[in-house]
């Protein structure tokens, strides 16, 4: 046992490292994840958000589970958006 450890105890310990930083960047992405799919249902009328295209602009319509509808621009072009293409919500 003891010469098991000492030729290949440097590699275990590298490989549990190895998989502990990996299970802590995993949790971080869903909580990341789940944050920000709690943002993209909760949006309301009136809020200000990001698409992941670039484009910002004004929440108009939330009745569909599936789909925004967001003004943008200076004649206030109206334009649909499915919920996942929303990047963040812009606090004013």
């Amino acid at each position: 046992m003891a010469e098991f450890l000492a030729s290949y105890g440097g590699m275990i310990i590298i490989l549990v490292v190895m998989i502990g930083f990996t299970f802590l960047m995993s949790r971080k992405d869903k909580k990341r994840q789940e944050e920000r799919r709690n943002m993209q249902n909760n949006l309301e009328v009136g809020d200000t958000v990001l698409m992941e295209c670039g484009i910002i602009g004004k929440v108009v319509s939330t009745k569909d589970l599936e789909t925004i509808v967001i003004e943008s621009g200076a004649d206030k072009t109206k334009l649909r958006f499915k919920r996942w293409a929303i990047a963040g919500k812009i606090d004013e």
